[in-house]
């Protein structure tokens, strides 16, 4: 696996992902819809600002880190039925809240 530098103050293109999901210690979670820029200052705080222009601050101690690319992430699904074949399928995305309202 390679391991990535990031230069600190610097901004970092991420609005190629859906969603990122911060989680801690205790098990508390934080999930950030439509990130669009990270910069990580010189205390590793995440500020990340969002579609919406919000900016989120993600302090260290987190001990998880789950983001999701735009177009999905294809994977396979075995049917355990002998005559059909394995299907392609698309995993799916966190329902979001405009979702939810409708």
């Amino acid at each position: 696996m390679s391991e990535e530098t990031f230069e600190i103050g610097k901004e970092i293109d991420i609005s190629d992902e859906v969603y990122r999901l911060y989680r801690f210690p205790k098990g508390e979670t934080t999930t950030l819809k439509k990130p669009k820029i990270l910069i990580i200052d010189e205390k590793g705080v995440h500020h990340v600002i969002d579609k919406a222009g919000y900016v989120h601050e993600i302090p260290p101690g987190w001990i998880h880190l789950k983001y999701k690319k735009e177009g999905g992430v294809e994977k396979i699904i075995l049917i355990t039925e002998k005559k059909k074949k394995p299907t392609k399928s698309k995993e799916k995305e966190p329902e979001t809240e405009e979702k939810k309202k409708e």
